[in-house]
């Protein structure tokens, strides 16, 4: 049984060995008939690469355009901001200048205001140093004059002592 079984295999193996080469003998003509097929098909598998290439290529610009479209877009957006805060910035800028300007001119008034009223003080004090000393001097001519008047009236009132003294020893 041993021997059988040895030669079974041997014979299954040359079978095979047989159907193979039987097989190659009559696929040669196939295989030489795919890779004729397969050669003439080359160019248009080439071209039809190609073509795919070329679609992915177009359809890759055509992303590409519409990139730098949203991109400009956006651009635009953003100098429109920019555009909006520069005016922003500039009334802002404007609306600073104003009131410092109110506030300097504010202060100046206020200065010449002072400037007014110092004078208004120094020449308020020189009147009434004026008007102090003018007082002065008429207390002064006052006494001198009340003096003069009773002096007179002394002197009067001396000749009258004086003339009655006169008509006693008379």
């Amino acid at each position: 049984m041993k021997k059988i079984k040895l030669i079974k295999p041997l014979f299954l193996t040359s079978a095979i060995l047989s159907g193979v080469v039987a097989a190659n003998a009559f696929y040669a003509p196939v295989t030489h008939a795919e890779g004729v097929v397969q050669s003439e098909m080359a160019p248009m598998a080439e071209n039809n690469a190609l073509a795919d290439a070329r679609q992915a290529a177009e359809q890759a610009k055509q992303e590409l355009e519409a990139a730098v479209v949203a991109q400009k877009a956006a651009q635009a957006e953003v100098d429109a901001e920019k555009a909006k805060l520069d005016a922003g910035h500039t009334n802002v800028n404007t609306a600073q200048t104003e009131v410092e300007n109110k506030l300097d001119a504010q202060v100046k008034d206020l200065g010449d205001q002072q400037v007014k009223l110092e004078e208004q003080k120094e020449q308020a004090v020189k009147e009434q140093v004026n008007a102090t000393n003018e007082l002065n001097a008429k207390k002064e001519a006052l006494a001198e004059v009340e003096k003069g008047a009773q002096s007179d009236e002394l002197k009067a009132l001396q000749d009258k002592v004086d003339g009655l003294k006169e008509e006693k020893h008379l």
